[in-house]
């Protein structure tokens, strides 16, 4: 299971709240109108994620020497696990109203959660935003269209949905690690070897589709590298013994093609999900609103150069009855990325932040409209220099300097985003995992069967100098039974 998190929705008339210095900026601030609902609303929405696996676990091991005196100390070994994955958003919405709403008398106030002003998606103001944030996050249509124009958003969201009414699941052969290893030692009470180690990219593959898209594997790369695998008993009396054993393996995930989602201003989460604006070769707007992360959907080759997974643990025994706790590191070098494609032909096609920005700004306005320049270092919440709404007078605006006019609407002069600079992707930064873990099995032992079973848990924490949410903090339980032989 993961942490608990929340998302605020704020429309123009609460943007105060996530522009304030005396509130910490971050990702909990997100624009309504950037997911379709209307700049009118403000609401929250709560997650709980969960997370289950359901494994079945193959392992075999084999000894050379039988083949070949030469061969002696030489083995071999396969390791597989088919893995059913679901995993859930678990949600829960609360609404309000907002605080600094101020709305003209002719407007229909029982329609206001999904109307969009005149001017702000389209020509003409229309009653075409989401009802509520579950059906914005899973984006299954378009919004702010007028009936009249080409404007708005036509069609669903590509990259980057919220899977929010349904569990999203997998099933797959998680990856298959071959072994060759060499016995240095290995007798009744201690053994100590080491080994070389390949894995098969049989999980799933990253398609960036969905959020909490469903991961079995390693992210469908192919791995090379060795490890250690050391067992000895500290103490022994009887039918009963503690034992401490090490294992850990290094390896090296080679290149494979994924599909990510990157920031559009570097280092701002969520910056993806800015609405833009398009523009022709000169500078005028184009008819119609684009997702922001159908423009930063990349395809990628992604690569770590090292990845290392170590377990310290100790096992105390008393005839069938084990005892097991220890600690896992897992580590990862920063990866990286290679041969960045967008997903559509972009070379020639222009765009802009939309930010406040209407793509209409009628005179007079029925509604205060922000008129700020579309900005690239916008960062979810809005920069605080944005201009303030244009009042509802019906007295032309127009400055050759900042603005020019349209028929009949007047536009903000744009900043185009860089798309070279996008293509410049960071990847994942290096990480590092602690988990501490303990579980309980009984194995029964007479005969050449032996069944087994237990039940365990862990808590992991996950963090770097520079980040502290690089990987998830989560804990799990887990239950298993099996047959040795």
């Amino acid at each position: 299971m993961l942490g608990s998190n929340a998302l605020t929705f704020v429309g123009f008339g609460d943007y105060q709240y996530s522009v304030d210095q005396s509130v910490p900026r971050g990702s909990q601030f997100i624009r309504a109108d950037d997911f379709g609902l209307s700049p009118f609303y403000k609401g929250t929405i709560t997650f709980n994620p969960r997370i289950r696996n359901y494994n079945v676990d193959f392992s075999g091991r084999w000894e050379l020497g039988s083949l070949d005196d030469c061969l002696e100390h030489f083995f071999v070994g396969v390791n597989a696990t088919l893995t059913h994955t679901c995993w859930e958003w678990r949600h829960e919405c609360y609404k309000t109203a907002p605080s600094n709403l101020v709305l003209a008398p002719n407007l229909l106030t029982l329609a206001i959660d999904i109307m969009f002003p005149l001017g702000e998606m389209s020509e003409y103001r229309n009653f075409d935003g989401f009802k509520s944030i579950p059906e914005a996050l899973q984006a299954e249509r378009g919004f702010g269209g007028d009936g009249f124009s080409t404007y708005g958003i036509l069609g669903p969201m590509r990259y980057g949905r919220f899977i929010l009414d349904r569990p999203a699941k997998a099933t797959a052969l998680a990856n298959v690690d071959a072994i060759v290893g060499y016995d240095f030692s290995r007798c009744d009470c201690s053994h100590f070897s080491v080994f070389l180690r390949t894995s098969a990219p049989t999980g799933t593959q990253i398609y960036s589709k969905t959020i909490l898209e469903p991961i079995i594997g390693n992210g469908h790369h192919w791995e090379l590298g060795g490890g250690i695998d050391a067992r000895g008993d500290l103490w022994q009396c009887d039918n009963a013994s503690l034992t401490a054993y090490l294992t850990g393996n290094l390896t090296h995930l080679f290149r494979d093609g994924q599909t990510r989602i990157i920031p559009l201003v570097q280092g701002c989460c969520l910056s993806q999900y800015s609405l833009l604006k398009e523009y022709d070769k000169n500078g005028l707007l184009i008819p119609g609103i684009v997702r922001g992360t159908d423009v930063a959907a990349r395809q990628v080759k992604s690569s770590f150069a090292l990845q290392g997974d170590a377990t310290l643990g100790f096992v105390y025994r008393n005839c069938d009855w084990a005892f097991n706790t220890g600690l896992n590191i897992f580590g990862r070098s920063r990866e990286k990325l290679e041969d960045v494609r967008p997903t559509v032909d972009l070379d020639k096609r222009v765009f802009g932040i939309k930010g406040r920005t209407p793509v209409f700004a009628q005179i007079p306005a029925q509604v205060g409209l922000y008129i700020a320049s579309t900005s690239s270092t916008y960062c979810i919440t809005d920069s605080n220099n944005a201009n303030t709404p244009i009042d509802g007078t019906p007295t032309p605006v127009v400055n050759s300097t900042d603005w020019y006019t349209g028929d009949p609407a007047l536009q903000a002069t744009p900043t185009y985003l860089n798309l070279a600079t996008i293509c410049k992707m960071h990847g994942v930064p290096r990480m590092v995992t602690y988990k501490l873990f303990g579980a309980i099995d009984y194995q029964h032992k007479d005969g050449d069967r032996r069944p087994f079973m237990g039940i365990g848990g862990e808590v992991e924490f996950g963090s770097n100098r520079n980040c502290k949410v690089c990987a998830a903090n989560q804990w799990g339980i887990w239950t298993r039974v099996g047959l040795g032989f």
